[in-house]
């Protein structure tokens, strides 16, 4: 399976690189379902922060097992001091049984339970020197314990999101300039003209 994931990310990389913006959901998407499977995961999500909350933005459910992206929105950050600290240092977090969480993880410890996970892991997502979110995967059916190996093509496939997410962020960025310089120039109630240095 280790040669399975390293090809996989290999033509992850090269797909990611041509992918239209409006196209990245889906990508997304189809690349946690294909990495999800050869880990053996029961879930996979990416899970982005904002304003101190974060939600899951992308996920993929294996066959039978039942979504938990409604429970995994708006989730206050701060609550959670103990992953958040782990993934702010760019560690990665690897929980092979919930159940053996130090106290200092209560919190964490609680809100997987609710989610009934059994094992967890989640590699962080940075930009710019930023956490902006993470790449997690779980098992809800057994334990499960994913090598160090698994974690560090995880990280990457987390690295090749950040970028697409970032391009597509800057795309819309550019779009929207466009639209409100567009909006402004065709209503202004005077004529306007353009003229070069030469003044024609």
């Amino acid at each position: 399976s280790r040669v399975q994931f390293e090809n996989l990310i290999t033509a992850i990389s090269t797909e990611f690189i041509h992918l239209a913006p409006e196209d990245l959901d889906s990508g997304i998407k189809e690349v946690l379902k294909k990495i999800g499977k050869i880990a053996g995961a029961d879930h996979s999500a990416v899970f982005l922060f904002k304003n101190d909350h974060g939600s899951n933005a992308h996920e993929w459910c294996a066959r039978g097992i039942p979504s938990i992206k409604d429970k995994m929105q708006n989730v206050p950050i701060r609550s959670f001091p103990w992953s958040m600290d782990k993934l702010s240092q760019g560690e990665n977090i690897r929980i092979q049984r919930v159940q053996d969480l130090p106290p200092e993880a209560r919190a964490e410890k609680e809100f997987l339970q609710d989610l009934r996970l059994k094992s967890f892991v989640a590699v962080p997502m940075v930009l710019h020197n930023s956490l902006i979110g993470f790449l997690g995967f779980d098992s809800t059916r057994r334990e499960k314990a994913w090598s160090e190996r698994t974690l560090t093509l995880l990280k990457i496939v987390g690295e090749i999101f950040v970028n697409a997410l970032e391009r597509k962020r800057s795309e819309q960025g550019l779009e929207e300039s466009e639209t409100k310089y567009r909006a402004l120039f065709e209503g202004v109630p005077v004529g306007l003209y353009r003229t070069s240095p030469e003044g024609r």
